[in-house]
């Protein structure tokens, strides 16, 4: 696992009071029962912190699954996909 994913699945996990072995790239809203909108703003504000990045409205609207996260901010520092 590259250091995005394991940092997406860690953040993902404290935000929504899960386990990170129970984050997988199924992960939304319709899978996960915490996630609604106060969670998904503490979600990207986790994030940004976590990576040091920080996220456009657009970009933020747009963090709706662990695979969008995971692409996005692999974008956002050039790191390769495993």
């Amino acid at each position: 696992m590259n250091p995005v994913d394991q940092g997406v699945r860690e953040v993902m996990a404290s935000v929504f009071g899960m386990k990170p072995k129970n984050i997988d790239i199924t992960a939304s809203p319709s899978t996960i029962g915490a996630w609604d909108s106060l969670q998904h703003l503490n979600l990207a504000l986790a994030l940004e912190e976590h990576f040091g990045i920080q996220f456009s409205v657009d970009e933020m609207a747009s963090l709706n699954s662990y695979t969008a996260i995971t692409d996005l901010i692999s974008q956002r520092l050039h790191t390769p996909q495993a």
